[in-house]
């Protein structure tokens, strides 16, 4: 059964505790939820991204585990290898000196909104962070470069796909 009726009076679970979902945390995990939400719709609807955008969609769904947890639950990850995947897009797609208003691409324009989600999930992170000293900094890193990814990821879709950059 979906309802359980537990969280009709505004409250939900975070780990053991029992929170009012305007905690900062049932925000954060919200956020996450809404960027692989987007994620998904994504592959969906364009299933050739799913090699490129799947394994993200996990680790996101592994820091909500992590937060939701109380911090048992740390996620597996290598920065350098996020790092290394942003600099194969980042050439593909080459460099850039402006600020992109939006691309042409409905994939590349969809990878941004994804992008612009999860950078309001590391804002709501730094936030968490002061309140709750056991949330890990490499996380945060993590999130930084995942939106990173996201926008290299979104240019370089755009380029694949004929599409191009409008500039502000």
């Amino acid at each position: 059964m979906i309802y359980t009726g537990t969280g009709d009076e505004g409250k939900t679970w975070i780990g053991r505790m029992r929170v009012g979902k305007d905690c900062e945390f049932v925000e954060l995990v919200g956020d996450l939820d809404e960027t692989v939400s987007l994620l998904g719709t994504i592959v969906a609807r364009y299933p050739e991204t799913r090699e490129e955008i799947e394994p993200l969609m996990r680790l996101l769904m592994d820091v909500s585990s992590y937060i939701g947890t109380g911090g048992k639950r740390y996620p597996e990850f290598r920065i350098e290898e996020w790092e290394r995947r942003i600099d194969e897009l980042w050439k593909e797609a080459s460099d850039l000196n402006r600020f992109i208003l939006r691309f042409t691409d409905p994939v590349a324009s969809e990878v941004h909104l994804a992008r612009a989600v999860l950078r309001r999930a590391e804002r709501r992170y730094v936030e968490a962070m002061k309140n709750h000293p056991w949330l890990d900094r490499e996380v945060l890193k993590l999130l930084n470069r995942l939106s990173d990814y996201l926008f290299a990821l979104a240019r370089a879709i755009n380029k694949r796909r004929g599409g191009k950059e409008v500039y502000y």
